[in-house]
């Protein structure tokens, strides 16, 4: 049984939006896709208490830095301490869709104390650890003490590349293992904790970015007038990708916000630049789902994708450069999420050589770019 289990062990993967970003807020469809290969691990770790001695919870974040010291966030908290958490609140309706108040107001008064930027690393943490075992035993210290540790896999961290929904929803699955209580729909059950905690790092979070991290694969994503996913039947794993980070900070509001006012200032020359979008991403299903899409014409689509994104404003000099390169490798690019720097993704020729793609990767590495090969459209969340 998966609670008598000493260690536990998954990943989750990041995500890459393909085609239809920016339009995806006025109401298109977005082709959204797990990054197969670029993961957060969760490992959960039982650890034997003597009767009699306090048990307690200890989280490590490898790749997070403490703004108190510049070391990896490590913090440890009694079970009794986490436990006061839940009490009274056993109900899922504290914890699902979204924290209730209660949840979140006790969450504080564990975090008092902490840095702004040490509390806000902790509270997604925190809650899917109560919210998961509040009925296991484990806060009431009656299993013993446990070991939490998160590190990336490969996924660069606040890239715009899903990071923190990897985490959500690698978290929410350990510890939903962890708690042993066989559930029917188990994928949907994790995916919801996956997107109370993403609630509580950014408010109004789509649930795009923890449901492809949750279940994987290729979904078609539409934000209005209700909020939608549909799996798409789309081999990406069979063409060849290179993301590169530009290491050009953006800001998504503040590119959202840039379109907006072109939205605002030209609303029928904005909205063609939508519908064109728009069919681009159907044709992307259309041609997806009866298992015709070329290289040739996925190549095409990205750049006409991105030619209309640079026309929104929201490309950047450095996405031209990364562009530019590629290109003398006959990779077709464009940018990927917000904009405004960030990361791209370029589709590759398959019939690049091992030596050619080496060439590549050392160009823009020299331009002080960061690469990471993945396949595109494999598994969401797997036991590590």
């Amino acid at each position: 049984m998966a609670g008598d289990r000493e260690v536990v062990r998954v990943s989750a993967p990041g995500k890459l939006l393909l085609l239809g970003e920016h339009a995806v807020v006025y109401g298109c469809p977005v082709v959204a896709a797990a990054l197969s290969d670029l993961r957060i691990k969760a490992e959960i770790t039982r650890i034997h208490v003597p009767a009699g001695v306090e048990t307690s919870i200890e989280f490590s974040c490898k790749d997070i830095k403490s703004t108190r010291d510049k070391q990896p966030l490590r913090r440890t908290y009694a079970t009794s301490e986490l436990k006061n958490v839940v009490d009274g609140l056993e109900d899922e309706v504290h914890y699902v869709p979204a924290p209730s108040q209660e949840v979140m107001t006790r969450i504080e008064g564990v975090l008092d104390g902490e840095t702004p930027e040490d509390a806000k690393a902790m509270r997604a943490p925190l809650f899917l650890c109560c919210a998961l075992l509040r009925s296991s035993g484990y806060l009431s210290g009656s299993k013993g003490g446990l070991y939490v540790e998160v590190e990336t896999c490969g996924l660069p961290i606040g890239a715009g590349l899903g990071s923190s929904a990897a985490m959500s929803v690698a978290l929410s699955g350990a510890f939903a293992e962890l708690s042993g209580s066989p559930r029917k729909d188990e994928l949907d059950f994790i995916n919801e904790y996956a997107f109370g905690a993403e609630v509580i790092l950014h408010g109004s979070p789509s649930g795009a970015d923890n449901t492809v991290s949750c279940f994987g694969g290729t979904l078609l994503f539409q934000k209005h007038p209700e909020p939608s996913f549909d799996r798409i039947q789309c081999p990406l794993n069979k063409f060849r990708f290179l993301l590169v980070n530009t290491c050009v900070p953006r800001s998504t509001r503040e590119q959202v916000a840039n379109v907006r006012k072109r939205y605002e200032a030209d609303r029928e020359k904005v909205l063609k630049q939508f519908d064109t979008i728009q069919q681009l991403v159907e044709k992307f299903v259309t041609l997806s789902e009866r298992k015709v899409l070329s290289e040739e014409v996925l190549g095409q689509e990205i750049e006409h994708n991105q030619q209309i994104l640079c026309d929104l404003g929201v490309g950047h000099p450095q996405i031209d450069e990364v562009a530019r390169i590629c290109k003398q490798f006959n990779g077709a690019t464009k940018l990927t999420g917000a904009g405004g720097g960030g990361c791209t993704i370029s589709l590759l020729p398959r019939g690049l050589s091992n030596e050619d793609l080496a060439k590549l990767i050392t160009r823009l590495e020299a331009k002080g770019y960061q690469c990471f090969a993945s396949s595109i459209g494999g598994p969401g969340l797997i036991r590590a």
